[in-house]
């Protein structure tokens, strides 16, 4: 699975109504010249289950799923799209309208921070706004970023692909049953995570299971079936952790020590009952090549 953004401006009303998104191959340039534009360059690559969140006016309005591998289309007959060129590339989208659209000004720091060298083209601006360009590829660790933002529509694109095994069979609904609960931090899952760990947070030491939330070291997103069943890919943390740690601001070493980015202060770290010596206690050898993972995503 890869993640994008999409810029859909004057398409967002063709874009919800029949859920697609399309861009010209080519264009010309003043001297009548065909050239390629950054933002275009991406769409023949998108596969069936790339998830790309879809921005209007500085929000996020939509996260699709792409139903397709993108394909050869001619331009669609729809208003929107009467000024571009006539070959191109078409994505058929399940579309996820987000009840509350998330503001790029809340997300655009931590963004530009930690993933917009990693964009494909940039997705900020030096003046810290979206750039205009179409179609932007996503590194994994933005993509999780801003799945983790969407609630209960993260779940609803689970439970979409949870349906299909790694090799493209069908899950047995046994299975569906097991891995739905543990998507949620529940079940077999989080028994076996709890056991694992003595019933504590292995960082601050709390030890009413009520409280602690069975968090993956690896997202969901980028789990296969057997690393999201796995209780070596994950902790019990404390829910202030759980935050932290699922957001990507911070990270731990292969020795536990906690790694922590420049947007959580020393102060913050503070008030939620931390220090920069924090430290996990408890890791086994089968946690490493997971948290390694964890810091590749999230780009420690």
């Amino acid at each position: 699975m890869a993640f994008y953004w999409v810029n859909i401006g004057t398409t967002y009303k063709e874009v919800l109504e029949h859920k697609f998104l399309w861009a010209p191959d080519e264009a010309r340039g003043k001297n009548g010249k065909l050239k390629n534009v950054a933002g275009w360059l991406y769409m023949p690559h998108v596969k069936k289950g790339d998830i790309i969140f879809c921005n209007r006016d500085q929000n996020i309005i939509y996260v699709a799923v792409a139903k397709s591998d993108s394909y050869n289309a001619a331009r669609p007959e729809t208003r929107a799209y009467k000024e571009w060129a006539a070959d191109g590339h078409k994505i058929d989208v399940e579309l996820h309208v987000l009840p509350t659209p998330i503001e790029f000004k809340e997300v655009s720091d931590h963004l530009y921070e930690n993933f917009n060298d990693d964009c494909d083209p940039k997705l900020i601006t030096v003046k810290k706004t979206v750039s205009q360009n179409y179609l932007v590829y996503l590194p994994e660790g933005a993509g999780s970023y801003l799945l983790a933002l969407v609630g209960q529509i993260a779940c609803k694109i689970s439970e979409s692909q949870d349906d299909v095994r790694s090799d493209g069979r069908p899950v047995s609904e046994t299975k569906r049953k097991v891995l739905a609960d543990a998507r949620i931090g529940q079940g077999k899952y989080r028994k076996e995570l709890l056991a694992l760990w003595d019933n504590k947070c292995p960082l601050t030491g709390v030890d009413v299971k009520e409280l602690l939330i069975a968090s993956h070291i690896i997202p969901w997103s980028q789990s296969d079936n057997k690393q999201r069943l796995d209780p070596y890919n994950g902790f019990p943390f404390s829910p202030n952790i759980d935050k932290l740690f699922d957001k990507g601001y911070v990270s731990f070493d292969d020795d536990g020590a906690i790694m922590v980015k420049k947007a959580v202060s020393t102060k913050t770290l503070q008030q939620l009952g931390l220090n920069k010596e924090s430290k996990l206690k408890g890791l086994k050898p089968a946690h490493k090549a997971y948290l390694q993972k964890h810091r590749e995503i999230f780009k420690f």
